[in-house]
């Protein structure tokens, strides 16, 4: 089944937890190298949503549209485990880190509208789309995805070490937004 904007309609936006844990991530990544054009498109203003639609989409991940230029739309997962709430009383949802790539690829989409919209719609032609809009979007999910990996890496030892199976655990000051150690 193709999917389409008009199935966009059905979709709901995230909850607090959702979108605080998906804010916080993409704070820490907007300050790497590879995340500053972040800064710069001003993620903050967006709002997520889940698009039930996309689990029938053969394989959509992910949606922008410039019709909802303010909007990401992903796909939800279909049986989410509620997940628990770490020492800073941030709820950790798993599903936002596996799709983190997805969501960079697509505020990329967001970040080429803002720049060049005429440049956009040109690029959007379905055959110079691979080679230009979706050539820096892959690439910008692809420099995330190790941005990715060391955030699931840093919560799941975070988990590790409440219940007694890590050493040392890394935290962020909250003060400083600088980490440091704490012994278990």
């Amino acid at each position: 089944m193709m999917f389409s904007i008009f199935k966009l309609k059905e979709s709901v936006r995230f909850s607090e937890d959702e979108e605080a844990y998906l804010r916080r991530m993409l704070q820490r990544y907007s300050v790497t190298r590879q995340g500053l054009w972040l800064q710069e498109l001003d993620y903050r203003q967006f709002h997520f949503l889940w698009c039930p639609a996309m689990c029938d989409s053969g394989g959509v991940m992910g949606c922008f549209s410039p019709i909802f230029p303010q909007k990401v739309f992903l796909l939800p997962q279909e049986n989410e485990v509620k997940d628990r709430r770490d020492r800073e009383d941030i709820r950790r949802v798993y599903w936002l880190e596996q799709l983190f790539p997805t969501i960079i690829h697509e505020l990329r989409h967001a970040y080429q509208w803002r720049r060049c919209k005429i440049g956009y719609i040109l690029c959007a032609l379905p055959i110079l789309r691979q080679i230009t809009l979706e050539k820096g979007a892959n690439e910008a999910q692809r420099q995330s995805e190790g941005f990715a990996a060391r955030w699931t890496a840093e919560w799941d030892h975070r988990e590790a070490a409440e219940r007694g199976l890590a050493q040392d655990v890394k935290t962020e000051d909250v003060k400083t937004g600088k980490d440091t150690e704490n012994a278990c």
